[in-house]
């Protein structure tokens, strides 16, 4: 393809390969899968359109329940039979004096 930028005349070439950040081709990472595994079937398209009807109903519904808020405003304390509760309380003080903590 011939090509004149700012009247400079001059060629450019267009690569279809896609190179990887080691300047390596990338279809050599990918090898082609044999024809004999990769042959249709009627199974398999159903199977393959339950998945994906599968996988984009749960999608849907996951990401409305994320988006959607849900506010409860619900509390309760327990009734026990003993009328005495524990409460344990870890209070840490760095800079108080030890004249101040007795």
């Amino acid at each position: 393809m011939h090509c004149k930028f700012l009247g400079l005349p001059g060629r450019i070439s267009i690569s279809t390969k896609m190179m990887n950040f080691n300047g390596n081709n990338i279809s050599m990472m990918y090898r082609r899968v044999p024809d004999d595994l990769t042959e249709t079937s009627f199974r398999g398209n159903i199977l393959s359109l339950f998945a994906m009807l599968s996988m984009g109903t749960l999608f849907l519904l996951e990401t409305k329940e994320y988006l959607s808020t849900n506010i409860v405003t619900n509390m309760g304390l327990h009734t026990l039979d003993d009328s005495r509760i524990q409460l344990n309380f870890n209070i840490t003080m760095m800079d108080l004096p030890c004249e101040y903590s007795t």
